[in-house]
């Protein structure tokens, strides 16, 4: 898992800084801006699941859960990227 995280980051910073543009500085603060809250918010969520009675494996399918929907956007993030660039832009006169 911890190698999963290493490719992951460098990329999710990569994709950040070609969208940014010229804004490259606030990408990369909120980069790891959003890491640390979701550093934060997984650790809260997976008390909450302990706190509901679960047992011990379940903070870790709540992770894999969120790990899921994290692909999913970034998939989403993709295809509209893509689907930008294809799409010609409309000239008002």
């Amino acid at each position: 898992m911890g190698f999963s995280a290493s490719i992951l980051i460098p990329a999710l910073q990569t994709r950040l800084m070609d969208v940014a543009h010229e804004g490259q500085s606030l990408a990369a603060s909120l980069n790891h801006s959003t890491l640390n809250v979701a550093n934060a918010l997984g650790a809260w969520l997976g008390s909450v699941v302990l706190a509901a009675g679960y047992g011990y494996e379940w903070p870790s399918r709540v992770g894999a859960a969120l790990a899921v929907a994290g692909l999913g956007l970034a998939l989403v993030s993709g295809l509209m990227d893509r689907r930008s660039v294809r799409t010609p832009e409309r000239v008002t006169v």
